[in-house]
Formats: C-alpha cells, structure tokens, sequence
C-alpha cells in the first residue's frame, strides 16, 4: 500500500527542483564515481552523535537512488531510537529485529514506500540486546 509522505524532511521527493535536492543528487554522483572500478551495493550513514541529520540524509539519497531507477532498500539499523518508519508513515511492529530473531521472513517485513523502486526494512520492535543482533551471523547473512 502507498502511503503520502507526511515528513518536510523528504524534500527530494517533495520539492525535487531545490538547490537542497540538487546537492543530494550531486552526493548521489559523488558517491558513484568514488568507486567507479568496483559497483556500490551498500552505502552507511553513521555519526557519533544524535540530531547531526542521518535520517534525514539516508532517507533523501535512498529517494535519488530510487528516482534513478535503481531498486533501493532502506534498512533502518537505529534499534534504539528508530525513525524511518515514522518518516515514510510505516507500521514498526514487526523489521530488523524481528527478522534477526526469526519471527519473521526478510520478505515479509520490507515496506513497500510512496516513493517508487525504494522499500524500506524498518527497524522493528526494540530489542533488550541491539549490538548483539547488529553482530549476528544473521545480520551478516542478511546483508
């Protein structure tokens, strides 16, 4: 089911023709040419600190990614604070967590989002042990 975007923070999406989704295309490119001999299958965005604009980043390269006509996945890996559902109005009961613990297929918890070709594996409910699931063989598996 698609779902209306219910978050300014999606300005790729949203405004498409501003200089702030321009620089998000041009990250796009920087990002593709910085390993030209080798293709991209993953790109991590991480920092020391909360409120330095993560979400908020991912969220609009996975959306340039898509509208270029690759199939994206967006993983929301923050299983203590998770956000992406929120951001593209998703349901969190079941994500990361569920699938690493084994309640549940990969398939069956990725998200189909508003935005065509991006689909988005949310975090799930919050596990009492986040670093052991991130460590896990099934995490490694899964990626």
């Amino acid at each position: 089911m698609r779902r209306s975007i219910n978050d300014r923070s999606l300005i790729v999406s949203v405004n498409p023709n501003s200089p702030i989704s321009e620089a998000y295309r041009l990250l796009r490119t920087n990002i593709h040419y910085s390993s030209i001999d080798q293709p991209l299958k993953t790109v991590m965005v991480t920092s020391a600190q909360e409120g330095e604009g993560k979400t908020t980043t991912i969220s609009n390269l996975a959306i340039t990614y898509a509208q270029e006509g690759k199939n994206v996945l967006l993983i929301d890996m923050d299983m203590r604070k998770p956000s992406l559902h929120r951001i593209f109005s998703q349901s969190n009961r079941q994500g990361l967590s569920t699938v690493l613990t084994g309640h549940i297929s990969v398939q069956d918890a990725i998200q189909d989002t508003m935005v065509s070709q991006l689909s988005l594996l949310p975090s799930g409910p919050v596990p009492s042990n986040p670093t052991d699931l991130i460590d896990s063989i099934a995490m490694r598996e899964l990626l």
